[in-house]
């Protein structure tokens, strides 16, 4: 059996990928527009595993990297015919994929496996940049070597995120030990003896006693869990190498009497966590969602995924903002607040209706100065109409004057801000960079019916080597600026509005 791959990019729109054209083609070609041809029979598949996906994947949860209530998996990946008109072969497929990198690998009952492959769409250093500053997730220095020429680019996310949250609960926590139930014949008493199982068991051999006790042990759902996710990955091909330096500790765990299976993942979610363990937590939701998709599929019979996972990308650049606004804010005279981290729910309507959960509040004394609005999208402008390139979807500009009505006050100054990504090159020196319209704004504008309302876009530039001479030393550094001056502008921007209320 071969795979079927697709190579996609996360918050794409319209990417075409596959053309059909007619039996008469032996091999994958690409034509003169760069679009892949594909034998029909090929071409079928993907029609009908495309067909299939969002069926297939509602019953997934994207993997939660930090804090704050889970997100609802939107629609990950969209899809639709087009075809030109010149001829009936003359077709392809175009998708629309959502804010989610990752593998999805589906068997469609056919020689052939469907592997949707969805790539970060800055690149795999960019995304590295925002994993280390977001949650402090770093790639190892030898990552390179150690993953498999042919594993896909995505697939190694997983165990890196698994690595990564098993390396900080051993750092602060030790190996959880809980007291455990047992029952058993002792030729001592221990614990409460079980009346009915000692006469049944020990008519004969009336020196024992048949008792309930409790032992404590290494043999709890923490570790069985830790155990199992770690024999789950290991089988993964392209995946062993970079978990490979956990094999002794997995050794440790099985000579302390730990086993390596867990019966039914549910009842990870049902783990009470102690201050000795609560360490654990953000591991145990990993560990989770590996062994669910092994346990059960997803579909039905010839209708499953096989090592799918997909991490919110939208989480991962909402929390790169966080740590941005945390470090370089003013601390005296201004908090931030991100309702995605707050258990307590905020409603438009009375009567507990329509949640709204903006990312960022900004208040300045008790008052919201600004509402910003994470998007990890190619957008640089309010625009005319949204359909302009670059421009916010009216979607996303309604859901911001929603918020502007709910937090808005009479009399008080509030920006509305779309902040979005922008690569920027690394510079070797100051000199390079002195000059350079530093941080990119559009706007803000004034809103037609209230001159207290701003909207507008600001950009967060993402560092990235332009060339290999650069070290690591030398980006830290540029991220560093870039950070600072992003956060300059925006204080800019909030001060000088609020001064043309005075």
């Amino acid at each position: 059996m071969s795979d079927m791959n697709v190579t996609l990019h996360d918050s794409f729109e319209n990417q075409p990928v596959y053309n059909k054209c007619g039996n008469y083609v032996k091999d994958l070609r690409k034509s003169k527009d760069g679009k892949v041809l594909l034998k029909l029979d090929l071409y079928n598949n993907l029609k009908n595993a495309a067909s299939r996906l969002n069926t297939i994947i509602k019953d997934l949860k994207p993997i939660q990297l930090g804090p704050g209530r889970p997100k609802p998996l939107d629609s990950a990946i969209e899809w639709r015919t087009v075809s030109t008109g010149k001829d009936k072969n003359d077709e392809y497929i175009s998708f629309n994929v959502s804010h989610y990198i990752g593998t999805l690998k589906l068997d469609i009952g056919t020689e052939n496996n469907v592997i949707f492959n969805i790539k970060p769409r800055f690149g795999e250093e960019v995304l590295g940049l925002l994993l280390e500053h977001a949650f402090s997730i770093y790639l190892p220095k030898d990552f390179s070597a150690n993953v498999d020429s042919n594993t896909q680019t995505t697939h190694w996310l997983l165990p890196l995120l698994w690595r990564t949250r098993l390396s900080e609960a051993m750092a602060k926590f030790h190996i959880p030990r809980e007291y455990q139930q047992r029952e058993g014949n002792l030729p001592t008493l221990k614990g409460r003896l079980l009346i009915g199982q000692h006469l049944r068991h020990n008519i004969v051999n009336q020196h024992l006693f048949y008792c309930s006790y409790y032992k404590y042990e290494y043999d709890n759902l923490i570790n069985r869990a830790i155990r199992y996710s770690y024999r789950l990955l290991m089988e993964k091909e392209g995946m062993g190498n970079m978990i490979a330096e956990y094999e002794e500790f997995d050794n440790r765990l099985a000579s302390f009497g730990v086993l390596d299976t867990v019966e039914k993942p549910e009842e990870i979610e049902k783990i009470r966590y102690t201050r000795m363990t609560e360490g654990y937590q953000p591991l145990m939701r990993l560990c989770q969602q590996i062994i669910s998709r092994q346990k059960s599929g997803v579909g039905g019979e010839n209708e499953s995924i096989d090592s799918g996972f997909l991490v919110d990308i939208s989480e991962i650049w909402e929390n790169y903002i966080l740590k941005v606004l945390e470090k370089y804010l003013p601390q005296e005279g201004y908090n931030i607040v991100c309702p995605n981290h707050e258990d307590e729910e905020t409603w438009l309507l009375e009567g507990s209706r329509r949640e709204i959960r903006p990312d960022f509040l900004i208040y300045s004394n008790g008052e919201c100065v600004a509402i910003l609005d994470a998007k990890y999208k190619y957008k640089d402008k309010i625009g005319y109409t949204s359909k302009e390139d670059g421009a916010i979807s009216k979607e996303d500009i309604y859901a911001m004057n929603t918020y502007a009505l709910h937090y808005h006050k009479p009399g008080q100054k509030m920006l509305c801000l779309f902040v979005t990504p922008e690569e920027m090159p690394t510079y070797k020196t100051e000199n390079e960079f002195n000059g350079l319209e530093k941080i990119k704004v559009d706007g803000p504008h004034e809103y037609s019916h209230s001159n207290d309302l701003k909207l507008g876009v600001i950009r967060m530039p993402l560092p990235k080597k332009n060339d290999n001479s650069i070290d690591d030393a030398i980006l830290a550094h540029w991220i560093d600026i870039w950070q600072q001056c992003f956060a300059n502008t925006l204080m800019e921007l909030i001060v000088n509005f609020k001064a043309k209320s005075k």
